[in-house]
């Protein structure tokens, strides 16, 4: 069983220069006002970005940027960006403070975390950069040699950089960070990771895709302080911790539970989807397997990606995640079920009922 990579749902509006605006990466609250106000003030300013893109676009002699997945801009034209802080009273939209020049011409941002226990920000460009920001004024701290995907624990104050997929014949590395003096402190094999921040623990395996081997090892519970590895699950994937159960999931073309405590796998949550006796093999056209799944704390909540994969016209209608209660592991309603949304890099959140309705995206 082997499985594409992990859905990626881009920045927006992190390119060039690091856009920050005043009401991103934090928690969106609910709309008091009428709704139908905020959405057409929301849609209007969405045109104007859009216009300005395709202007820059042009300019730059680069396309327009296409639409991804999850509905944001993935686009290498320069772009500008703004700081964390509350929202401006009474107003619903964002606002730039501050433009934070960062990836050098031609090149773009990859990922952004920010930590408000240090007060920094952290954004990796597609030169294999690490850019360590001062959260109030904006001022470059410093740039370490290394990219890729974040993952911060502010609890017991490390950061994690890793790239998820390397060339033929590398061996993908998770660079350890001390986020109180900056300094690397060890280095993990892999290339996607968990965080168990209470317990100090991390998880560690490979994004799951076809070219993965029985040889490939399986996931690997880490101890977060010394680094030293305490067990090895017996399934190779991408691993993503529930904390409301002290529980691992394992994204492996369909997805596993694990017992961190034990490392034993304790269930499949959708064996229909390597069911050969229905399906024929794996990894056909038109095949479904799970591309990823998130934690998301604010909700309480489990969202699992399961989409079909075609060749040529597509599949159609992208289907919609799967929700699930994180304590109970119950399915949540469809019907009132929130909206995965991407925020400043790999990181996600959700988007639940905006005056009373919900607002979904749906995308052929």
């Amino acid at each position: 069983m082997k499985t594409t990579p992990s859905l990626q749902l881009p920045l927006a509006g992190l390119l060039t220069a690091l856009s920050i605006f005043i009401t991103a990466c934090a928690a969106q609250p609910a709309v008091s006002a009428d709704a139908q106000a905020t959405i057409q003030a929301l849609t209007t300013a969405n045109a104007a970005l859009s216009t300005q893109v395709a202007e820059l676009s042009a300019a730059a002699g680069t396309p327009a940027a296409r639409q991804s997945p999850a509905g944001t801009p993935a686009s290498r034209v320069e772009a500008v960006a703004a700081p964390l802080a509350a929202a401006e009273p009474g107003s619903a939209l964002p606002r730039l403070l501050a433009n934070v020049p960062l990836a050098a011409e031609g090149g773009t941002l990859v990922d952004f975390r920010a930590d408000r226990t240090r007060n920094r920000l952290y954004v990796t460009d597609t030169a294999g950069q690490l850019h360590v920001i001062d959260a109030s004024t904006y001022a470059p701290i410093t740039t370490l040699a290394m990219g890729g995907n974040l993952e911060l624990d502010e609890r017991n104050s490390r950061l994690y950089v890793f790239e998820p997929f390397v060339r033929e014949g590398e061996e993908p590395v998770i660079h350890v960070l001390d986020t109180v003096t900056l300094a690397e402190v060890g280095v993990l094999r892999g290339g996607a990771i968990a965080v168990d921040a209470e317990r100090n623990r991390l998880f560690v395996g490979e994004p799951y895709t076809y070219s993965t081997t029985d040889e490939t090892r399986g996931v690997r519970v880490v101890d977060g302080a010394t680094l030293t590895e305490l067990r090895v699950i017996d399934q190779p994937g991408a691993p993503v911790y529930n904390p409301q159960r002290n529980e691992l999931l394992i994204v492996a073309y369909t997805v596993y539970t694990a017992d961190p405590e034990t490392g034993q796998i304790t269930g499949d949550l959708y064996p229909e989807l390597t069911d050969l006796d229905q399906i024929g093999f794996l990894w056909c056209n038109g095949c479904r397997w799970a591309d990823g799944a998130w934690y998301v704390p604010s909700q309480g909540m489990l969202a699992i990606d399961i989409a079909a994969h075609c060749a040529g016209k597509g599949c159609g209608v992208v289907l919609p995640l799967r929700w699930y209660d994180a304590a109970t592991m119950q399915p949540v309603d469809p019907t009132v079920a929130p909206e995965l949304q991407a925020d400043c890099g790999s990181a996600v959140s959700a988007t639940g009922p905006i005056g009373g309705r919900y607002y979904r995206n749906r995308i052929y």
